[in-house]
């Protein structure tokens, strides 16, 4: 809740920051010195600065006398179950929700259930966590295909999708006449063809680079010397790590071994999807939170993915298809 002045139209989020504030506009100057006839005060932090600066045998007795009064407020905010004394009555009433169980802030999703103690933690799981936030069902995947059933966001990019199974291609070239299925291979092709004007300049070298991170990739590679960057010893590229995943590439061996089988991989990908198939070994029980994520798998290993497309990026491998934009971009 805000809490609006009604003169400076000035807000507050709690309630005591407004009363004190409203003394201001009304003069109100309730705390006043019994020794000398000086002006009150709006508030009693003032009251006890003029005492330790004019009164300081009478500071210490004001202090004692606001502790006393302190613990006597928090007798008053006394918890029924636990007996623990709070300052605030609005603190005793968060606290009492951890014994009643109480949970009366509701997420304002409509098909959202859950319901939650604080403000805060509401706010959080609206934001983050949520299912039914606006942010998530615009990049929800309704559209599913008529051929092979995988699912899109968004009707153009089904359109786009079926084309590699219809094998359409709409988008030609006003010049040359040749056939694409998607408007960006198009502009790659009138870049790489028939615009030689646009492209990029190296400052250090007469290279040319249609598009600027394909620059941005040369410079890297052949003019900074990123001493982070090792180089491999057969295929001579530039890595920040070189894993023994990726050197097993190269000499074919077979680094990670399995703790309970003999069985032997080549990247660290699949001994850890192997290692969770062990059941009652204490990686099988950590996994069951990760498992339950990936519910996309293959249909041929089992293993499992993050998102259907990489599950038929993968199954590609089985099947021996090829298929997608690069086989678009060799074509040119």
């Amino acid at each position: 809740m805000n809490f609006q002045c009604y003169f400076c139209s000035k807000n507050f989020k709690v309630f005591y920051n407004y009363k004190e504030h409203l003394k201001y506009h009304l003069n109100e100057r309730p705390f006043s010195c019994s020794v000398c006839p000086q002006k009150p005060y709006h508030q009693y932090r003032h009251l006890l600065a003029h005492y330790n600066k004019n009164h300081p045998e009478q500071y210490e007795a004001l202090l004692k006398q606001k502790k006393s009064d302190q613990k006597s407020k928090r007798t008053l905010n006394r918890c029924y179950f636990c007996l623990k004394t709070f300052k605030h009555h609005c603190q005793l009433l968060k606290h009492m929700q951890s014994h009643t169980l109480e949970r009366g802030h509701k997420c304002e999703f409509l098909p959202c259930p859950n319901r939650y103690r604080d403000q805060n933690t509401k706010s959080f799981h609206m934001k983050h966590s949520c299912y039914f936030k606006k942010s998530r069902l615009k990049h929800e995947k309704k559209f599913s295909c008529y051929f092979c059933n995988s699912k899109v966001s968004s009707f153009p990019n089904l359109c786009h999708h079926v084309r590699q199974h219809t094998g359409e291609k709409p988008f030609k070239c006003l010049l040359c006449l040749k056939p694409f299925r998607r408007p960006g291979v198009l502009a790659y092709h009138d870049k790489l063809k028939h615009n030689l004007n646009k492209r990029w300049r190296c400052k250090f070298c007469d290279v040319q680079k249609i598009t600027l991170p394909d620059l941005n990739r040369h410079i890297q590679s052949k003019h900074t010397k990123d001493n982070r960057c090792s180089k491999c010893y057969f295929c001579f590229r530039r890595l920040e790590t070189i894993t023994p995943g990726h050197m097993a590439l190269h000499t074919k061996e077979k680094p990670y071994l399995c703790k309970y089988c003999p069985a032997e991989f080549g990247k660290a990908a699949q001994y850890y999807f192997h290692s969770l198939g062990h059941i009652g070994t204490p990686e099988y029980f950590k996994s069951k939170s990760v498992l339950a994520k990936f519910k996309n798998r293959c249909y041929f290993c089992n293993q499992p993915f993050i998102n259907y497309s990489k599950v038929i990026v993968h199954m590609r491998k089985h099947t021996q298809e090829r298929r997608g934009r690069k086989k678009e971009i060799e074509g040119l």
